[in-house]
């Protein structure tokens, strides 16, 4: 499961997640545009657009299978107001999984 509270310009946004894998990576992609609907991977739904990915935030999950990455949001004006979508790839051994996909918007206050 992903989790994260929409961020606000300069200030430190922190997503949050947790899965059944502990001590795995999790991989936690970022893209702008629209999400995509229809596609699966291993089962699972892909909902973020891969040509979108601008970034991907990576953390070790702890032995209950939970991490948290927190991450300063720039304090750059043009961002205001745009949405960015998430999704995360836990990688454990034998096995890629993904979680919920979701949508954080940038606020400037």
């Amino acid at each position: 499961t992903l989790h994260a509270d929409d961020g606000v310009l300069g200030q430190t946004a922190t997503v949050t997640g947790r899965s059944r894998s502990p001590s795995s990576t999790a991989l936690v992609y970022l893209a702008d545009g629209f999400p995509t609907k229809g596609r699966q991977f291993q089962g699972c739904q892909v909902v973020i657009d891969s040509a979108r990915i601008f970034s991907t935030l990576v953390a070790t999950t702890g032995q209950d299978g939970s991490w948290s990455l927190p991450s300063a949001t720039p304090n750059i004006a043009a961002l205001a107001g745009m949405h960015l979508w998430m999704q995360a790839a836990i990688v454990a051994p034998g096995e890629i999984t993904l979680t919920n996909a979701l949508s954080v918007y940038l606020d400037s206050n």
